[in-house]
């Protein structure tokens, strides 16, 4: 009796396991991509696939074309001061970003934000820097600036 008892609990939880399973294989033989407005991610150095018309996503940026119709975008909210990020050119940064070197068709850009005053880095000439930083050298298109206050 208790064999009888073991297998039929067995034989229960392998038929529950089964029909929990099927959502997961109906999804799995699914022909559709999931939509990118299906994906949330919030955190510093997320990506996501996005339409290239697509510019609601504030902080956000992108960092490589997929095809003419998308591009893949990376969060920089949230980043720790230092962080760098490669992106495509022509691309607005957030507040505190700043642009480090550029070839032609990407750049890479620096975090600003959260420096500790005395903070000594190196950006183009020609990039905005945020209040705070004053610029204590030039050379060769590249200005060192340091963080005072």
């Amino acid at each position: 009796m208790k064999t009888l008892v073991r297998n039929t609990a067995v034989i229960v939880a392998l038929g529950a396991l089964i029909v929990s399973a099927l959502p997961v294989v109906a999804m799995a033989a699914s022909s559709t991509a999931p939509s990118y407005s299906l994906i949330t991610t919030q955190s510093y150095g997320d990506i996501k696939r996005v339409p290239v018309s697509d510019n609601s996503n504030v902080g956000w940026v992108a960092y490589v074309l997929d095809g003419n119709t998308h591009k893949y975008i990376v969060n920089l909210n949230g980043a720790p001061y230092g962080a760098r990020k490669t992106i495509l050119t022509n691309q607005a940064v957030p507040y505190g970003w700043a642009f480090t070197t550029y070839d032609g068709k990407t750049q890479n850009i620096l975090n600003l934000n959260g420096a500790p005053i005395g903070s000594i880095d190196s950006v183009l000439d020609s990039s905005p820097i945020p209040s705070g930083w004053v610029v204590i050298a030039r050379n060769n298109g590249i200005k060192s600036i340091k963080k005072v206050s």
